[in-house]
């Protein structure tokens, strides 16, 4: 609903795609949606935490009854309070993980579930970070997080090609 995933939400939409949103941010979610709208695009939205497996399935399942299908799914997280290693709490890592790795896994079992139906096939995009390859003080979970994700994405390459699902990630740097 900001930043990366509007932009990206946005630029999908203008190219003609229908769009399924997912925060649990609602009051930024509905204006994002709205914006979409403002601008001719077609789009939906649901609520949904990152840490929770059943929204992964639920989300599908709306895009399909809403969309009919689901062709493209990206994922964009970016939990990512600074934390010092030497004090940082077991609930401030398990949170990165969950919302950055954890969840994502998830979203793409759920999306590489249905995309297999019928031999369609589809794409998986994971939203990494240029970070993730560099550490920075403070930001071991994230970076830990985000290079999962990587990895995760190469794992989930592999296994799924034979079925027609195209995984990638992008790992942009720091933006505005």
């Amino acid at each position: 609903s900001s930043g990366i995933g509007k932009a990206t939400a946005v630029r999908l939409a203008e190219a003609g795609a229908s769009i399924m949103l997912a925060d649990p941010d609602e009051q930024a979610i509905r204006q994002t949606a709205k914006h979409i709208r403002s601008r001719g695009g077609k789009v939906a939205f649901a609520g949904a935490n990152a840490g929770d497996v059943s929204d992964a399935t639920r989300l599908v399942a709306e895009t399909i009854q809403t969309f009919g299908r689901l062709d493209l799914m990206v994922n964009i997280s970016g939990m990512c309070p600074p934390a010092p290693v030497l004090s940082m709490s077991e609930e401030v890592w398990d949170s990165a993980l969950d919302s950055n790795l954890r969840a994502i896994f998830f979203f793409c079992q759920s999306a590489a579930r249905e995309m297999t139906r019928g031999g369609r096939g589809g794409k998986i995009i994971n939203v990494t970070s240029f970070e993730a390859l560099h550490p920075v003080m403070q930001l071991a979970h994230y970076k830990a997080s985000k290079g999962g994700l990587v990895m995760l994405t190469r794992a989930l390459a592999t296994e799924l090609a034979p079925h027609h699902i195209l995984v990638n990630a992008v790992a942009p740097g720091i933006i505005r």
